[in-house]
């Protein structure tokens, strides 16, 4: 178990640090194949397809025709959606989603600063905590404030983001 909760941090780590969607598709790609149960394999199939083929992911019964739909899913997928995925696997897994980065900078403030609104939304789901702080005082409200960032400023707010925060 905690290997499977280290590979899942290593994952998210590489999915919020990385521009490389074709590494986030692979990485995507091998957390369907290594899962065995099959309503954690719908639930990964789940998030990654679009509302189209949500009702469809939610029919199947069979594993394989699951991961065939998750894998044909995260193909097509976007960025945003393919490190939304990782936040959840993580999730999953048990892994912290309030762990600081590499930088000292909370995954929230990450995302926000990239404009991840669907990551952000899963990290919030996940507990991050929305009004963390680097070393240097600042969160994720003015990573996105400083990026030009307005949906994931929306999706702060909608999160219940201090808005009063005071920069040391």
């Amino acid at each position: 178990m905690e290997e499977r909760k280290e590979a899942a941090h290593e994952a998210l780590e590489t999915a919020l640090s990385t521009e490389d969607v074709e590494a986030l598709r692979t990485s995507a790609e091998e957390t369907l194949r290594s899962e065995q149960n099959v309503d954690r394999l719908r639930a990964q199939a789940a998030r990654v397809c679009e509302t189209a083929s949500l009702e469809r992911v939610r029919a199947i019964q069979d594993a394989a025709e699951l991961l065939l739909a998750g894998l044909e899913a995260v193909r097509t997928a976007s960025r945003d959606r393919l490190c939304a995925m990782a936040v959840q696997a993580a999730s999953q897994e048990g892994v912290d989603v309030n762990i600081r980065m590499e930088e000292q900078e909370s995954w929230l403030r990450a995302a926000a600063k990239q404009g991840l609104v669907a990551t952000m939304k899963a990290l919030v789901e996940a507990g991050a905590d929305v009004n963390a702080t680097n070393d240097a005082g600042w969160t994720a409200l003015t990573g996105a404030t400083r990026m030009g960032q307005v949906e994931a400023l929306q999706a702060l707010f909608e999160a219940g983001v201090a808005v009063n925060h005071q920069v040391p």
